[in-house]
């Protein structure tokens, strides 16, 4: 009979499935604490601290507080992401697939992740996944493209001289 493991969290509820066992947490706690459900590799590249060259960072999914219910509400803890997928319902009489105009807070989208230095307190911020990020005004979201904002700005800026040589016509 292979060895039992116990939840990291709450050192109560046995891990049966291989997933649990190798996050190392039972899927309550995963749910109350808005931990990952897979934990993918870190998208930081392995490299001490930009600021100060410390070699010690911490790794954290950056979460936010909210609540539920009306006035019974209870709190609890979620990824902080980019956005979210949109509610899919199915229509009775069709059983189509129609979205709905609201989020579905159960599916985020482009979760945040920090790196934080030990010893300067430096902060990296990124996102997991960025391409799967949807687009849209329904998920908040836009393109922008930097190459083609930096040439209009370009175009739009009065010519300048060449470095050394002054305006015509001042006299420094």
């Amino acid at each position: 009979m292979p060895d039992t493991v116990v939840c990291s969290i709450c050192k109560m509820n046995d891990l049966i499935s291989e997933e649990s066992r190798q996050r190392g947490y039972c899927a309550e706690c995963q749910q109350a604490f808005g931990l990952w459900a897979h934990a993918a590799p870190s998208p930081r590249p392995i490299r001490p601290c930009a600021r100060c060259g410390h070699p010690y960072l911490v790794r954290c999914l950056v979460r936010e507080r909210g609540c539920t219910g009306g006035q019974r509400a209870s709190r609890m803890l979620g990824p902080f992401a980019a956005t979210f997928h949109r509610v899919i319902k199915t229509r009775f009489l069709s059983n189509l697939p129609r979205p709905r105009s609201e989020p579905d807070f159960d599916r985020p989208v482009g979760m945040f992740e920090a790196h934080v230095c030990r010893s300067c307190g430096f902060v990296d911020w990124y996102v997991s996944s960025p391409s799967d990020i949807p687009i849209g005004p329904e998920f908040g979201t836009e393109i922008i493209d930097a190459l083609r904002t930096v040439k209009v700005r370009r175009r739009l800026q009065a010519p300048r001289t060449k470095p050394g040589r002054r305006a015509a016509g001042r006299r420094w």
